[in-house]
């Protein structure tokens, strides 16, 4: 599996491989993800925000590079 990353610093884009391990903790964090969404009612799409901010601040809106 590849992490493909779209937007990142300075516009760039690249692909990133993941570990076995890596990939564990993505497939978790989304099936935390569509768990979130279902208990609001909704669905996680593929154009659904996929690394969402848990700050107080910024609580659901993407994760910036900082985050």
């Amino acid at each position: 599996m590849q992490l493909i990353i779209r937007e990142a610093k300075h516009d760039s884009v690249g692909e990133v491989p993941l570990t076995r391990s890596a990939r564990a903790d993505v497939d978790a964090y989304v099936q935390q993800r569509q768990a979130q969404t279902a208990a609001i009612g909704k669905e996680l799409s593929p154009q659904s925000l996929r690394f969402v901010s848990n700050s107080n601040r910024s609580r659901g809106r993407l994760l910036t590079y900082w985050g």
